[in-house]
């Protein structure tokens, strides 16, 4: 039984060498491509960490929440978050 590609002899293929390095260079330019949407997009939307001071506040207002006090303002500083505990630790002892 022949059929049309066979009839004339076997079918070609390019030497294995040749099809590795395409294959490799169709890599090369994907992973540049994803590269480059990625720079494109971190432009338009800003720094991808935008939300990670919100999400450090919250932590902080979860970890403080038995003590009666929160933070409303950011960025949180130390001598801040200290002054608070320590008041909310006198105003624990004068009752």
């Amino acid at each position: 039984m022949t059929n049309a590609w066979t009839e004339n002899g076997p079918v070609s293929l390019p030497p294995r060498s040749l099809a590795y390095g395409a294959g490799a260079l169709l890599v090369i330019l994907a992973i540049a491509g994803v590269a480059l949407g990625l720079r494109a997009a971190w432009r338009e939307a800003g720094a991808p960490d935008l939300g990670a001071p919100a999400a450090i506040a919250n932590a902080v207002n979860d970890a403080i929440r038995g003590l009666g006090i929160s933070i409303n303002t950011l960025p949180i500083k130390v001598s801040v978050l200290g002054d608070l505990i320590a008041g909310a630790q006198e105003k624990k002892r004068n009752k």
